[in-house]
């Protein structure tokens, strides 16, 4: 993790990633308490007609901390012990659990993470409780004493937070690990918590566009859930399609490439009739229509996975705790291996997860399409 403050410069890698087409504007915003007193000048940068300032004096000005995460293209904020989730170029964020959106995304101007000037007036608020008042033309932000106003709808709630179309087929994306589960980590500090909730969130904005579709994540911040948690999670929603994202790890350095498992077809389950009763077992059928819709889920994306370059295996059966009591197509997919150099180098390129994130969707759309997924509902 790296923190960075007002006048320190971004690794080159992000810089290189973010358009550098800006200009700045020598002009500050002068800041004022609800007494009318000065007390900051905050430096304000342009960007194509938008006016933007620095996150690490915004976070300042609130006597809070940002910290930059470069392969993730995420800041985290916490002023007043709480969170603000922040990626670059994108205009959703999160406020603890809560999801919003803004009208224009945080860009690197000069070398500095910006946020636009309603970020003062709309995210800040939901933090302090109390209302920003900005006057663009005179530059100035006054920090006033009222209460912030919950209906002004100054803040706007993704479309995820509204209820879905109760006839789209409900697509539940599984971030593996989060909290303090942190999965595997590669050598280079890819941890895979944050790995498969950054490609889930990318799944889930690409699916979004997509007519007839509602897509939900089973966790959406680093927050910690059990398997039961998550299979529960796809049953009282009545999921369609139910995909778990993880990545591998290997003492073995040239182990390689993905791994696609469904649930075991035969489940032993040992029982006892009472006290020094001999143990007996028996075997448990899944679900044959969802299996087979499972494998053919896996031979798609496998397909696909091996069209963009990787290589691997796919439809292997395991005994998943987390799917028991799952009767809908669903996969646990091991995408690469974060302890081989190859996969790693791949992985920690930004593209390389909007190209794994789209060639997963295109897989996903193809099946409900090949197989007539629809709402169970």
């Amino acid at each position: 993790m790296m923190r960075f403050f007002s006048g320190i410069m971004l690794p080159a890698l992000i810089l290189l990633l973010i358009d550098s087409n800006v200009m700045t504007d020598s002009a500050n915003l002068q800041v004022f308490n609800s007494n009318n007193v000065k007390i900051a000048n905050i430096e304000i940068l342009e960007n194509q007609g938008t006016k933007y300032v620095p996150l690490s004096s915004v976070a300042s000005l609130f006597y809070g901390t940002a910290r930059m995460e470069p392969l993730l293209k995420r800041v985290t904020v916490t002023i007043k012990d709480r969170k603000i989730i922040l990626n670059l170029e994108k205009t959703y964020l999160r406020i603890d659990d809560d999801e919003y959106v803004i009208s224009n995304p945080p860009l690197a101007i000069s070398g500095k993470i910006a946020v636009p000037l309603e970020f003062l007036t709309e995210i800040v608020p939901v933090i302090t409780g109390k209302k920003n008042i900005l006057d663009r033309e005179k530059r100035t932000l006054v920090l006033s004493d009222k209460a912030l106003d919950d209906e002004s709808g100054e803040v706007q709630k993704p479309k995820d937070t509204v209820q879905p179309d109760l006839g789209s087929v409900r697509i539940i994306l599984d971030p593996g690990h989060g909290g303090y589960d942190m999965g595997c980590k590669s050598k280079t500090g890819i941890q895979e918590k944050e790995i498969t909730l950054l490609l889930a969130q990318r799944m889930k904005e690409i699916l979004d566009q997509e007519q007839g579709i509602s897509v939900f994540l089973t966790r959406n911040s680093d927050s910690y859930l059990s398997l039961e948690d998550r299979a529960s999670f796809v049953n009282k929603l009545r999921g369609d399609i139910f995909l778990s994202i993880h990545f591998n790890w290997s003492f073995a350095k040239n182990a390689t490439g993905f791994e696609l498992y469904v649930n075991s077809n035969r489940i032993n389950v040992a029982y006892s009739s009472g006290v020094g009763e001999a143990v007996n077992k028996f075997r448990i059928e899944s679900n044959d229509k969802s299996l087979q819709q499972s494998k053919q889920l896996a031979k798609e994306i496998a397909t696909r996975l091996e069209n963009i370059g990787l290589t691997g295996r796919y439809g292997l059966e395991a005994s998943l705790a987390m799917m028991d009591g799952i009767s809908v197509p669903a996969l646990m997919m091991e995408l690469l291996y974060l302890s081989n150099q190859s996969d790693i180098t791949f992985i920690s390129k930004p593209e390389s997860v909007d190209l794994l994130a789209r060639t997963l969707c295109d897989s996903l759309l193809v099946f409900r399409s090949t197989v007539g997924i629809s709402s169970q509902r």
